[in-house]
């Protein structure tokens, strides 16, 4: 999970990264809001498509996970554990990029 959070730790950053020197190599005065917000807009597949595709990998890690602790006789806990962090550590980064990056 480490491992996944970094990659696409990474990724983010490297899309945030693209946004700002596209808007940067604007003309200062076209340096507005909805240029931003355009800017954005058009990076919004790619964000999407990275969140589906970490969506993913995490479901197929928990499932196997939870196959494994099925077939030693343990509970689910640790494995509705991961799914919990996930999802709020999911829901933190965005809220986090929405208000650092979102005016």
């Amino acid at each position: 999970m480490y491992v996944l959070k970094a990659e696409y730790t990474g990724a983010v950053e490297g899309v945030v990264s693209s946004m700002k020197a596209d808007y940067s190599k604007l003309p200062a005065e076209q340096r507005t809001k909805s240029a931003k917000q355009s800017i954005a807009a058009g990076y919004m597949s790619k964000i999407n498509a990275m969140e589906a595709q970490c969506d993913a990998q995490v479901n197929a890690i928990v499932t196997e996970l939870r196959q494994i602790l099925k077939e030693n006789g343990r509970d689910m806990s640790l494995a509705d554990a991961i799914v919990s962090t996930y999802a709020s550590e999911k829901e933190n980064t965005k809220a986090y990029y929405l208000s650092t990056y979102g005016d």
